[in-house]
């Protein structure tokens, strides 16, 4: 078995190594879509805005992590070592630190040459939101 911390250091290594996977979707955008999915149906038949949203994050964040324990419940029972690996790839995926720097950084370059439009461009592809109206700051 490999000790958690050491499973955090292999991942954060692998994400400063590799970035994302460009093959595999990102599981955060997996997240997303369940989060949109949801939210709609659930200010619909929830009328108060804070509860449905407490109860849209709540089953946002207790079924990702739902799904995490069984994945790796179901792996440990094929073999330890298996969800050992699968936690490692699971961490390494969700980082996304050294891509997260590098979509930054693609914002920073049209912004100092005073390209606004250029800079709203990268900016979607850090949010999930319309980016035509942002101002410089």
């Amino acid at each position: 078995m490999i000790p958690l911390p050491l499973q955090i250091l292999i991942a954060v290594g692998l994400d400063a190594l590799c970035g994302d996977p460009c093959w595999l979707p990102h599981p955060v955008q997996a997240i997303a879509k369940f989060a949109l999915a949801i939210e709609k149906p659930l200010r619909r038949t929830i009328s108060n805005p804070k509860h449905a949203g407490v109860i849209a994050t709540l089953a946002v964040v207790g079924g990702t992590a739902a799904s995490c324990a069984a994945l790796l419940w179901l792996t440990t029972m094929i073999h330890p070592l298996l969800a050992d690996l699968v936690a490692i790839f699971v961490l390494y995926t969700t980082i996304a630190a050294r891509d997260l720097s590098r979509h930054a950084r693609a914002v920073e370059q049209p912004l100092h040459q005073g390209d606004l439009f250029k800079a709203r461009q990268q900016v979607a592809m850090l949010v999930g939101r319309d980016t035509d109206q942002l101002d410089e700051a």
